[in-house]
């Protein structure tokens, strides 16, 4: 089998854009220049060297001494040139059970070599399949030509035995359509006739079979039958498409037999069933066979209305009518005083005047149209009670309302339990004046006021974190950090965060794009805008009263150092609630979130603005 040997690879621009760090021996090669690198497992592709490149030219030879004597110095020995470069050619597959081979196609500097790698033998052939199934049979052969009828008459058979006795069908009735027939609640040898080719169809216990046409040619019409009822018939219809109207109430069971079918096109022949009722369940209606045709009786007499029905004029005792429905012209004439205003039921009165409500309590209001208030505050919201600039209504328990007068300049209302109002003034100290006296301004926010000289190494790898609380509301786009008496040098990455803090767990909600550049001096003040790379934004809000946390995370070859907000941290005391710091090791970046945060002694300084 071909075997093929790659190396990670991209362009020179895409390696210098990805910057990755590669593991440790991993190479990284750039098609396009032919250079590549081998990583170490810490240090980004941009900060490593080429380990390949154009030979150097070979090293001068060492001198040799005079003639004569035997000289006691040796010359110096000629550096040695670089190493060559060895490259992977073609890779070519071979016959089975050939050598494999390697020859280089380039030069003994830089190197090319071709892979020859034999292919694997042929296995044994696999056992043979399972036999496919059978193919479509073919079509028929044309029928041969009909033979010329035959004159010799055949002898008579002899009489077959006497049948078995006959099973008696139940008829159930008739059904238009062979597709009408019921597929449940059938009992075994019930019967249906069907109009649709007039055979009668018996149940065997499992489906339908045809017993054969069983409706005969139609006789003639009868005579009329009679039908006698003591109460009224009417016909609401006309005298062509007649709608008898029955009582059946009137009617006895011993009068009439009824046929009982679920929807109109379930009944049977008209001409077939002449003079018989017929009960259809979808409609709740009686329908009568008469003349060829089904004859539609009214709906049985119901003392309930269970349909839509406009009833005479002053017979409706106890009923519900839909809300919508109900006007003054449907209500009796009668008269309702409100106001100075008579309003007659029944007529088209629709305003009210000069209504007064004493000692009224509304719970709410409900109008679809328009509601005018009056526009006097006095009548509206009782301004009487306003006596004094700045007073405010307050609930004051058991539905009552009083007056709470205007605080002091610089005071705050505030909730107090204790107050007739639940509300009280207090004093408040104005911002500038408490940002004043922690030596800062409301413009920045610090992570602790900048009261000592206190320094500390960071570790490689380490994301620090120090916790704050702002005292004011604040935008920022910044964050600020100062180096100390040690500068950072071999700097891979080096980036700050900013965090919201639950008392739990750290989520990262800002940071600065990373910087090589950062604490590479020292004594400097470093000031980095906010990065929207990776959906970061570019400006944050800080809300007083909550929790934050600044970090800093470093990597590279030497530790710089940087001013702290406290001296040497007792591990034991960093880590009681309120956390002041904290530490996550082993991190290639500012994590996202954490909480899993480690005991620390350092607490860097820093400035939000």
């Amino acid at each position: 089998m071909a075997v093929k040997i790659q190396f990670r690879r991209g362009t020179a621009l895409e390696w210098s854009q990805s910057n990755p760090i590669l593991s440790q021996g991993e190479a990284g090669y750039e098609y396009d220049t032919g250079k590549f690198k081998v990583g170490n497992g810490l240090t980004p592709w941009n900060s490593l060297a080429y380990s390949s490149g154009v030979t150097g030219p070979t090293g001068p030879i060492g001198v040799t001494g005079p003639t004569g004597a035997a000289s006691t110095v040796t010359g110096p020995t000629g550096s040695t040139g670089p190493s060559s470069i060895v490259n992977v050619g073609t890779v070519t597959t071979l016959s089975p059970n050939a050598a494999a081979t390697v020859v280089n196609s380039g030069t003994p500097e830089i190197a090319v070599f071709d892979f020859g790698i034999p292919r694997g033998v042929t296995g044994p052939q696999g056992p043979t399949g399972p036999t496919g199934p059978t193919g479509p049979t073919g079509p028929t052969g044309p029928t041969g030509p009909t033979g010329a009828d035959s004159t010799v008459t055949g002898p008579t058979g002899a009489t077959g035995p006497t049948g078995p006795q006959s099973v008696a069908v139940n008829l159930k009735g008739s059904k238009n359509l062979i597709a009408d027939l019921p597929t449940t609640g059938n009992t075994l040898n019930d019967g249906w006739i069907v109009q649709e080719d007039g055979d009668l169809y018996v149940w065997d216990g499992t489906q339908w079979f045809s017993a054969g046409q069983i409706v005969g040619p139609q006789g003639p019409t009868g005579p009329s039958g009679v039908i006698s009822v003591t109460g009224p018939i009417t016909n609401t219809g006309t005298s062509t498409a007649a709608i008898i109207g029955l009582d059946k109430s009137l009617i006895t069971s011993d009068d009439i037999t009824w046929l009982h079918f679920d929807n109109v096109g379930d009944l049977p022949s008209a001409a077939a069933n002449h003079g018989m009722f017929a009960h259809v369940h979808s409609e709740g209606a009686a329908y009568f066979a008469h003349a060829g045709d089904w004859v539609r009786l009214a709906n049985y007499t119901d003392s309930r209305l269970t349909d839509t029905r406009t009833p005479t004029d002053g017979t409706v005792t106890t009923a519900k009518i839909v809300d919508a429905n109900v006007t003054n012209i449907k209500l009796a004439n009668s008269t309702l005083t409100l106001g100075s205003s008579t309003l007659t039921l029944g007529d088209t009165t629709t305003t009210v005047a000069d209504l007064t409500l004493t000692t009224p309590t509304i719970s709410s209001i409900t109008n679809t149209g328009t509601i005018t208030l009056p526009t006097s505050t006095t009548t509206l919201v009782g301004s009487h009670q306003y006596t004094a600039k700045g007073a405010i209504l307050s609930g004051t328990g058991a539905g009552t309302v009083g007056t709470l007068a205007v605080g002091t300049n610089g005071y705050s209302l505030v909730s107090d339990s204790t107050t007739a109002s639940g509300l009280n003034w207090l004093s408040v100290v104005p911002a500038a004046n408490l940002a004043g006296n922690l030596n800062q301004s409301t413009s920045v926010v610090d992570v602790h006021p900048r009261t000592g000289n206190y320094n500390a190494a960071l570790t490689n790898g380490t994301t620090y974190l120090v916790f704050f609380t702002p005292l004011w509301d604040l935008s920022i786009s910044s964050l600020t950090v100062v180096s100390a008496n040690t500068a950072a040098s071999g700097t891979t990455l080096a980036r700050l965060g900013l965090y919201t803090f639950d008392g739990t767990t750290a989520n990262l909600v800002a940071r600065t794009a990373s910087d090589v550049t950062l604490f590479g001096s020292t004594n400097t003040v470093y000031t980095r805008v906010l990065n929207t790379s990776s959906g970061y934004p570019a400006s944050y809000t800080l809300v007083a009263g909550q929790r934050y946390a600044l970090g800093i995370l470093w990597t590279g070859t030497t530790s710089p150092t940087l001013y702290t907000a406290y001296s040497a941290i007792p591990g034991l005391i960093s880590a009681l609630s309120p956390r002041i710091s904290g530490a996550v090791p082993a991190q290639t970046d500012l994590p996202t979130a954490s909480s899993s945060i480690s005991n620390t002694t350092v607490a860097p300084w820093g400035r939000l603005s």
